[in-house]
């Protein structure tokens, strides 16, 4: 393909995703760039992926999309529930990937975005169920955080721990209660969620419903 093209198309296309974001006012776990926009939109995917592009280094004739390392692509695929992409990122950059824990960041990734298939791939390939953020929150609060019923339920199931606290304090029940997601709720308190924890504000998830 005509590269020169393609990035232009992709830097159009992130300009205008950056744009709608600060309309919205919200804020990207991982810079935006060409390449992650197009993991999103599926857009490009097949432009980049067909060019042998998805690496962890750019090479010259790709600096400019090819900004996101190795594992910040890994993570953007498993949010958005591309597997196909996340598979090509996996094979495409192995031997890079294997110096680093790289599932953990993959599980949490899909975590945030209720992926249950993308989790079932990263704790296959030994992703732990409890791993932590960088802010200590782990796969259920974030999960929880964001309303999958379906992920929390998944990991309740496979025996996360409900209770585990972020540096804050804060629980699971506390994301999910601050956020009104009352199923989610009901599913943690079933789970063994303690009803009344409290965070390092003094706060209890029902101060916070």
């Amino acid at each position: 393909p005509d590269w020169h093209i393609v990035i232009m198309n992709a830097c159009r296309q992130w300009r205008h995703v950056v744009q709608d974001q600060r309309r919205r006012a919200k804020r990207s776990v991982h810079p935006q760039t060409p390449l992650s926009v197009a993991v999103h939109t599926e857009r490009l995917l097949d432009h980049f992926i067909a060019g042998g592009c998805v690496h962890a280094q750019p090479s010259d004739a790709c600096a400019t999309a090819c900004v996101c390392s190795s594992v910040a692509l890994a993570c953007a695929a498993a949010r958005a529930g591309n597997r196909d992409t996340l598979a090509c990122v996996l094979a495409r950059n192995r031997t890079t990937l294997e110096t680093c824990d790289y599932q953990d960041d993959v599980f949490l990734a899909a975590a945030r975005g209720g992926q249950t298939a993308v989790m079932d791939m990263a704790m296959a390939a030994g992703a732990s169920v409890n791993v932590l953020d960088a802010a200590g929150n782990s796969a259920l609060i974030v999960a929880s955080r964001g309303g999958h019923v379906d992920a929390v339920w998944m990991l309740i199931c496979c025996g996360a721990d409900v209770n585990m606290p972020n540096f804050h304090g804060s629980t699971a029940l506390h994301a999910a209660a601050c956020h009104g997601h009352d199923g989610i709720v009901g599913l943690l308190i079933d789970g063994g969620a303690r009803v009344a924890p409290v965070d390092a504000h003094g706060m209890t998830p029902f101060m916070q419903a």
